[in-house]
């Protein structure tokens, strides 16, 4: 079994590498909103792991603040770009530092008043806890979400981490422990060894989300109209033979509107083919506004839509 020192080296650089992967996705696909947030955060906790390693070599107030600094900002950054990813509100950076404040101190308090690792094990956890609850509720799909499979596989993963850091704190709070964070413990090194294992599964999982994107984002371009943002021809015989379907099996009516732009070309021949896009862009701002939930706008293809 290795020691747990080299666990934690391990782990740092499990973290560096995966920062180094995320990293390029994001220089590759700049559009894919969050991966630069997500590479950050990697990164912040490799430092983090890197100075919890070093513990025996720098003062411990400096591992404690610093170390745990970094991991707190790097948490904060992985949901920052999951609440980016899936399209919910950020949290802002104010809060997260007022947080990171009152965190800190509690860590100091319990470094240098009163020393006390299990105290400060039981903190780290419990904002471990309250990141992972946060990063699900993120990640949890809404009413007319994008649905994406690997972001339920990665919010299954990080319900599994957030019941490992539970008993955790049940086990490091109730004394089982008492070895500090370099402890070689079996406790310690299951903790270590299962954290490489998420790291690992957790990077590979935000690679598989961010090609699952971009393969929805290139079906998108190819169903839309690039003007309007309407569907196009293209995917209109699709989307209608699922519609017939669906009220073939359920029953009911099926009504389809087909309407067109009375004098457009005369727009276009007046005013310039700019001013008619114009025209056609508000048309179907508007239509849009009329739809209800389950109906689809088509442009067939110049002013005439469905």
């Amino acid at each position: 079994m290795l020691d747990t020192f080299t666990l934690l080296s391990v782990l740092a650089a499990t973290l560096i590498f995966a920062t180094c992967v995320l990293t390029i996705a994001w220089y590759v696909n700049k559009d894919v909103p969050g991966v630069g947030d997500w590479a950050r955060g990697f990164f912040l906790a490799g430092i983090a792991l890197f100075l919890f390693a070093s513990r025996t070599s720098i003062p411990l107030l400096a591992s404690v603040l610093a170390g745990n600094g970094f991991l707190l900002a790097a948490f904060y950054f992985n949901l920052r770009g999951t609440q980016k990813f899936m399209g919910r509100r950020v949290i802002p950076y104010l809060p997260f530092i007022g947080f990171a404040v009152v965190f800190l101190v509690a860590l100091s308090f319990w470094t240098v008043g009163e020393p006390n690792f299990s105290m400060r094990a039981g903190i780290v956890s419990t904002y471990l806890t309250f990141f992972n609850v946060f990063t699900l509720h993120a990640l949890w799909p809404r009413h007319r979400d994008e649905d994406y499979v690997f972001a339920k596989l990665i919010g299954a993963l990080m319900a599994l981490n957030m019941v490992k850091n539970i008993i955790h704190l049940g086990v490091v709070v109730g004394g089982v422990t008492e070895g500090g964070i370099l402890d070689s413990g079996p406790n310690s090194q299951f903790m270590y060894a299962s954290a490489i294992a998420t790291v690992m599964l957790m990077a590979m999982g935000y690679i598989a989300l961010i090609t699952e994107y971009l393969h929805k984002d290139l079906r998108e371009q190819a169903e839309r109209d690039s003007l309007t943002g309407a569907y196009n021809r293209r995917a209109f015989y699709g989307l209608a033979a699922h519609i017939l379907k669906r009220h073939q099996r359920d029953g009911g009516a099926v009504s389809l509107i087909m309407l067109d732009l009375d004098h457009f070309k005369a727009v276009n021949d007046t005013h310039g083919h700019i001013k008619g896009d114009e025209v056609l862009k508000r048309t179907v701002g508007v239509a849009q506004g009329l739809l209800r939930g389950q109906d689809v706008l088509v442009r067939l293809g110049g002013e005439e839509f469905a």
